[in-house]
């Protein structure tokens, strides 16, 4: 509603979900995508907004918020699934379910579109699963 001052947005993806998959099956694979969904509810505003967009890939979007704000919500996602510890045995980063994420922020109304900064947040996770998984990326202008 309205035109926000500052935008984030949070792509994030659940590493190694196709070995989950193969080594618990798909039907536990769609409840972890179910659970990791309701963690992620948990973790945001109630002004924001959580989307799946794709296989185990999800959007969250952050409306007038500071960078740090921003940050403290990555940083709540990847506490709550160390919290919550949801078993991933096949996993390469951890024994359980981890999240790789990206990050964009702007802070001028007047600079982004909403397909920029969903693009922007896709190289940022890229950089994040090529850091080495389970981190947050901040995307930063080249």
């Amino acid at each position: 509603k309205g035109t926000p001052e500052s935008f984030a947005v949070i792509m994030l993806d659940i590493d190694y979900f196709k070995l989950y998959n193969d080594t618990y099956g798909h039907v536990d694979g769609d409840k972890i995508l179910k659970q990791v969904a309701k963690m992620l509810m948990r973790s945001v505003r109630s002004n924001d907004f959580v989307i799946r967009y794709g296989g185990e890939e999800f959007l969250v979007f952050l409306n007038n918020v500071t960078i740090n704000e921003a940050q403290s919500v990555c940083c709540r996602i990847h506490q709550e699934l160390e919290t919550v510890h949801l078993p991933h045995k096949a996993s390469r980063v951890a024994d359980h379910v981890t999240v790789s994420i990206g990050l964009c922020y702007q802070q001028e109304q007047n600079t982004f579109t909403m397909d920029t900064l969903i693009q922007q947040a896709d190289e940022s996770l890229y950089q994040s699963k090529e850091a080495g998984r389970n981190r947050t990326t901040l995307w930063q202008k080249k």
